[in-house]
């Protein structure tokens, strides 16, 4: 039988994992999402949707699957983890905007050139998925 109180760990004592809002923990969780950003943006996972001849731009992500509508310039995401994260102060981009971001500046995301006539019909076909 140990005499030491309960809880108390001996030195070498394999050591429990951070706590979810540990620094350790959120340092971990901002590489993995640099990491995906950078992976959607080299992947071709980052559109720009140019209309002409106005000129409005219109830029895509698509994540783990959804496609969401990005600001690069104002720095919003239409995701929930961008929604219920940043908006309420909880932290920074989510990594579709990071995404954006890092396409945007080194060129590497794919350009679709359309008309103007066809801004409306492409924003309606964005706008279900902002819940």
């Amino acid at each position: 039988m140990s005499s030491r109180p309960a809880g108390v760990r001996t030195a070498g004592a394999a050591s429990s994992p951070p706590a979810p809002d540990s620094a350790a923990s959120r340092a971990t969780r901002m590489a993995e999402a640099a990491a995906r950003a950078r992976r959607i943006a080299d992947g071709g996972g980052v559109k720009m949707h140019a209309f002409e001849p106005s000129g409005r731009r219109v830029w895509t992500v698509v994540g783990d699957g959804d496609e969401h509508w990005v600001d690069p310039v104002l720095g919003y995401c239409s995701c929930p983890a961008f929604r219920f994260g940043r908006l309420r102060g909880a932290g920074g981009a989510c990594y579709h905007l990071d995404a954006a971001v890092s396409a945007g500046s080194r060129e590497r995301h794919d350009v679709v050139i359309f008309s103007d006539d066809e801004y409306a019909g492409l924003v309606a076909g964005l706008l279900p998925r902002l819940r």
